[in-house]
């Protein structure tokens, strides 16, 4: 939930990554461009997907869950060093299907600083 003065100060949105035991690490979202717009399109079918590099040489699409569907990373069965956990990236698309974000997982968190953003995005760490 973004409040009134986050929204001001451009942020459209938080992307947390983790597991059951809770958040392992947190960006924060913002957008230079036309908040409201972004906005839209971020509250109307907003998609965050999962992409993984052996799963698409092998032609699947990028994949995502639900809250009571959760997809698994079928790539990363059988990893049990949190060290190792990575290789995949998290990509949010608007409601158009455009990608707003792509931010890579590493060592079990998000790596704001590899990320690959659309025009005006911007990505930033936060405390978990």
């Amino acid at each position: 939930m973004v409040d009134e003065a986050a929204a001001n100060a451009g942020v459209v949105g938080y992307l947390s990554y983790g597991d059951l035991n809770g958040t392992m690490s947190r960006l924060e979202i913002k957008t230079a461009d036309n908040k409201d717009d972004m906005n839209a399109g971020l509250s109307h079918e907003a998609k965050l997907v999962w992409v993984d590099a052996k799963s698409q040489k092998s032609g699947h699409e990028p994949a995502c869950g639900s809250p009571e569907n959760p997809e698994s990373i079928w790539s990363l069965d059988k990893i049990s060093d949190l060290g190792k956990m990575g290789g995949f990236s998290l990509r949010l698309l608007n409601y158009d299907g455009h990608t707003l974000a792509t931010v890579p997982v590493e060592a079990d968190r998000l790596v704001a600083g590899q990320a690959k953003l659309g025009k005006g995005i911007t990505v930033s760490e936060l405390p978990k």
